[in-house]
């Protein structure tokens, strides 16, 4: 382990970055750290999904992930998320945003695991709240 630290250590020095990353499931090797994956699927709301009725209340679901402990949701205006409107670390495969304000807004997910170890994101999707 020292071995890892150490080298791990000199390899941000020469670099300036962590090598040895695997964003992947499996069980942890001497020098990789596996990562896990994200959702493979987001089920709510459905991609290009317009929402009607009141906007009261939204509901995310997604698929589960086996060795999720908890997960990340983002929603943003745009799609590249340089602006975060919405946020939560649900330990359960969905969640209720409140207050939803009207526009068309991106979503993604990703996993994190009991290390709090946090893995890539899942496909954007993105829905509409139309005006009224």
């Amino acid at each position: 382990m020292k071995n890892y630290i150490l080298s791990l250590f000199i390899g941000i020095l020469l670099t300036g970055s962590i090598g040895g990353t695997c964003i992947r499931a499996g069980d942890e090797k001497e020098g990789v750290v596996y990562l896990p994956p994200p959702p493979s699927r987001l089920i709510a709301p459905e991609s290009g999904e317009v929402i009607s009725g009141p906007i009261t209340a939204k509901e995310f679901v997604w698929s589960i992930v086996a060795q999720a402990v908890k997960y990340h949701l983002t929603v943003s205006p745009d799609r590249k998320f340089y602006r975060i409107i919405r946020e939560a670390y649900p330990e359960d495969n969905r969640y209720n945003f409140e207050n939803m304000p009207e526009g068309t807004f991106f979503w993604r997910v990703s996993s994190i695991d009991a290390r709090g170890m946090e893995g890539r994101v899942s496909p954007i999707q993105y829905f509409v709240y139309p005006r009224r």
